[in-house]
């Protein structure tokens, strides 16, 4: 729903998320110090919830998130997180059948 198809690496909560394997949640960016002050915060779209899953191909490296934002803060349950995980899944196919079909 954003016209912003990418946002830069230093600013970004992404850069954050690809850091590591799980899933990064944060329920309310204005309460993070991380993000507090952050553009994306502070400014449109004023995203105060965030949750990046990684995309990790099979070769282990990052390739980018799936990343769900919402101007207020909000809970992310385990229904929450089973949906976005396999939401994340079908992305990493659908890269993997691309990157088969380019080969």
């Amino acid at each position: 729903g954003l016209d912003q198809v990418e946002s830069p690496r230093a600013t970004s909560f992404c850069g954050h998320a690809i850091l590591g394997n799980e899933t990064l949640v944060i329920p309310d960016a204005l309460q993070d110090p991380r993000f507090a002050d952050n553009p994306a915060v502070t400014g449109p779209p004023y995203t105060r919830f965030y949750a990046g899953a990684p995309l990790v191909l099979p070769s282990g490296h990052v390739v980018g998130t799936l990343c769900l934002i919402a101007p207020q803060p909000r809970d992310y349950d385990a229904l929450d997180r089973a949906i976005h995980h396999a939401l994340r899944d079908l992305v990493v196919e659908e890269l993997l059948r691309r990157q088969e079909a380019q080969a």
